[in-house]
């Protein structure tokens, strides 16, 4: 939807293409998947409207999608490129950014922050990583018309750490209709001596 409500042009934040692939890029990746899957279907929904996804210029990964282009460009560049590249190269369009933050302005972007983890176990991060990320969420969750989060408890959290009001805040829950791509592969259990219900799977980023 454009900012009148109507269909128009929605740019994607496509920062997360130039890093490995991590559990919001995954999210990303998924959803954008499924809107290009709707779009080749004649989806009524997106009649109109126009999705371009905008990465860096060094963005080293890509997605197989038909509908949705991808374009990289710069304008400043580096570390510059999400905090003022983005919101000058989306400015005529509603911006849609998947990962946690969003350029220091933009009139009608929507955000994912998905947790509040950095706020909850600052201990689990390195220092620098706390010191930028944690106002720029602060930063994208005051800017952002529209934040989404994946749970209820997240949404408290990023109530009480200041991130976002619930005013603002729309909860949309993870899919896992992926995991209907991937054949079960019953031998791995012997590969590595478990048995079934006997072993704990954690998954997560180092």
């Amino acid at each position: 939807m454009g900012k009148d409500g109507k269909p128009g042009k929605v740019y994607v934040n496509g920062r997360f293409l130039r890093g490995p692939i991590t559990g919001t890029s995954r999210v990303a990746e998924e959803v954008l998947a499924a809107w290009d899957a709707a779009i080749r279907a004649g989806d009524a929904r997106f009649a109109g409207a126009s999705i371009e996804v905008l990465c860096p210029n060094d963005a080293t990964r890509s997605l197989p999608l038909e509908a949705i282009r991808i374009n990289r460009r710069n304008l400043l560049g580096g570390k510059f490129w999400e905090p003022v590249d983005l919101g000058l190269l989306a400015w005529k369009g509603t911006l849609v950014n998947f990962a946690n933050v969003a350029p220091l302005y933009h009139p009608c972007a929507l955000t994912y922050v998905h947790d509040a983890q950095m706020f909850l176990y600052p201990e689990s991060y390195p220092s620098g990583e706390l010191f930028t990320h944690r106002p720029l969420m602060r930063v994208a969750g005051r800017m952002s018309r529209r934040v989404v989060t994946v749970s209820e408890f997240s949404s408290q959290m990023l109530q009480r750490f200041g991130i976002a009001p619930a005013s603002k805040i729309a909860v949309i829950h993870n899919g896992a209709d992926h995991i209907v791509r991937v054949a079960p592969d019953a031998s791995v259990l012997a590969r590595f001596g478990l048995s079934p219900q006997g072993y704990v799977l954690m998954l997560g980023s180092a």
